[in-house]
């Protein structure tokens, strides 16, 4: 079952295109969360990213989003443990800081050439009983176009101390037109998945971040950025969210037994949101994937297809 859909979220940019942002008020702080890397030797944590939720199901479980080189750093880690960071009560402001780690239980990723991944965690397995809210936002299979505009959430840095208590957090929003679109690899390096490019800020910490379109539909995930020497951003990059498409998780169904689900299937049963129109398939061959858009304007009822 989906969280109740929210009222469209209405951010002003009037202060600038980048700035910091309090998650709380808006139920963000459940919705996007910091992917945390724990020390078993040391017990100190650190940031390694960003998450973003897709579905929260009444039995606790939960699917979030991020960004494959995200997952890759928490796998190459030795005597770690990794989790992402959520409010104990969204509906007490006074209890919205209080943060408990909550263990990422499965990872799903593609073979090769995709910057995104998908991650699941339990609400019944924290410490102490978590009452989040959650705003879950559409997903739009829809290819990105030149000079539309962005919207991207992420945590540049986020400490707390080992009770969970805040110690600093920096949610920052940022605002960017997209300048390049690329519907297969940009190159050998940099860029070896489907991706566009927009002149928004996104620091390290945002990676996994969700980008939004102008009306609030998840358009890409946070990939990578260059920085001018003076820190100001020459571009920023994000993978589309159309990567989800070979993407697979096990979920608990009504009679208490896990199966495998992809996320074509999620999104026909309804269990991830979808804005209407357009939709994609994803054809992958030994020199990398491309997507194939359907058009926006078209009847087709929408679609999304991997290609296994």
């Amino acid at each position: 079952m989906l969280a109740m859909p929210e009222p469209p979220l209405k951010i002003s940019t009037a202060d600038g295109p980048t700035f910091v942002m309090d998650p709380v008020p808006g139920f963000l702080v459940a919705t996007v969360a910091p992917v945390m890397l724990r020390s078993l030797d040391t017990l100190e944590s650190r940031c390694m990213g960003t998450a973003f939720c897709i579905t929260h199901l009444a039995n606790g479980q939960t699917v979030y989003v991020t960004a494959r080189h995200v997952i890759d750093s928490l796998l190459d880690s030795d005597n770690t443990e990794s989790f992402l960071l959520l409010p104990k009560n969204t509906s007490d402001p006074s209890k919205a800081n209080d943060l408990v780690g909550v263990q990422i239980e499965q990872i799903s990723t593609a073979a090769s050439h995709c910057d995104v991944a998908m991650l699941r965690i339990d609400l019944r397995t924290a410490v102490v009983p978590i009452e989040a809210r959650f705003r879950i936002f559409p997903l739009a299979f829809r290819q990105a176009t030149i000079g539309q505009s962005t919207l991207a959430f992420g945590y540049s840095r986020m400490e707390v101390d080992q009770s969970g208590s805040t110690l600093l957090r920096d949610f920052r929003v940022s605002e960017g037109t997209v300048e390049e679109i690329h519907n297969a690899k940009r190159d050998c390096s940099l860029s070896t998945f489907p991706t566009f490019m927009t002149d928004a800020l996104y620091l390290p910490g945002m990676s996994g971040g969700p980008v939004f379109n102008t009306t609030n539909g998840i358009i890409g995930v946070i990939s990578h950025a260059i920085l001018s020497e003076k820190g100001s951003a020459h571009c920023g990059y994000a993978a589309s969210i159309a990567g989800l498409a070979e993407l697979k998780i096990d979920l608990e169904q009504d009679d208490g037994t896990e199966r495998e689900f992809t996320v074509p299937e999620l999104l026909a049963n309804g269990l991830i949101s979808m804005a209407p129109q357009g939709g994609v398939t994803i054809d992958r061959s030994d020199s990398g994937v491309r997507l194939e858009w359907l058009p926006t304007d078209s009847e087709t009822p929408p679609n999304m297809e991997g290609s296994g």
